[in-house]
């Protein structure tokens, strides 16, 4: 059962697509687990007996990659938590997309 809502206004059909605060909030535990684990590599490498990824610069480089773009990712999430408007609305004048996560904005 979709947990899609409509409205019948007099001459426009207009569609309302909630965001699901739930993947949101696992999303954010995911990204938030890689923070954790770039923190890691930068902190503490482990050590790998593989030519290619076994140099701790690499692991350090990686850790840093993964703190600054899940970093991004975590805050971004964090500010659509509470946001109550609504994902995605169609209506007859066209469609508002509210699920994108933009910090520009």
């Amino acid at each position: 059962i979709a947990k899609y809502f409509y409205f019948k206004m007099a001459t426009t059909q207009y569609l309302e697509i909630p965001l699901n605060k739930s993947k949101i909030i696992l999303m954010l535990i995911g990204a938030s687990a890689f923070v954790a684990i770039g923190f890691w590599f930068v902190i503490d490498p482990p050590e790998i007996r593989n030519t290619f990824w076994g140099h701790p610069t690499k692991l350090t480089i990686i850790g840093y990659a993964a703190i600054i773009f899940f970093g991004i990712c975590a805050v971004a999430l964090l500010r659509k938590i509470p946001n109550s408007k609504p994902g995605l609305i169609l209506d007859n004048t066209g469609l508002v997309d509210n699920s994108v996560v933009c910090l520009l904005v």
